[in-house]
């Protein structure tokens, strides 16, 4: 779009397509990913996010781990009133769906500030295979 601080060459991923957005984040096993997303819509994500937690474990338990820096998520709006979209934009499903995967792969984290936030996305691209 014009106007827009986007990359030409996909460095940057803007669209209203969670599905597409974390699609193609887990198809770049290559390089560094951020996925964000309104909490209520995050939940589109969880079919293809679920197929990969799955096929890390799956890879992990063969002695061969994946190998691609995590990927994490962040879903905002966290239940708190933001003015014209606090009930259309807040949901807590997203969170509860990654806490019933296993830990070793699926890790859910509430930071309270945005230093904390920065300190989980350093550790968060410390590891291999996850998904924050």
């Amino acid at each position: 779009e014009p106007g827009l601080a986007e990359s030409l060459h996909g460095a940057v991923i803007t669209a209203l397509n969670e599905e597409a957005v974390v699609s193609a984040a887990l198809g770049n096993k290559g390089g560094m990913n951020l996925v964000v997303s309104y909490e209520a819509f995050a939940m589109k994500m969880v079919g293809a996010l679920r197929q990969e937690i799955i096929f890390s474990r799956h890879q992990k338990s063969l002695g061969r781990p994946a190998r691609w820096l995590s990927v994490p998520v962040i879903a905002t709006s966290h239940l708190w009133e933001n003015g014209k979209n606090e009930q259309s934009h807040q949901d807590p499903a997203f969170g509860e769906v990654l806490m019933g995967e296993m830990s070793d792969t699926a890790r859910v984290v509430f930071p309270p500030d945005a230093n904390s936030a920065m300190a989980c996305l350093n550790e968060c691209y410390q590891t291999q295979g996850q998904i924050w």
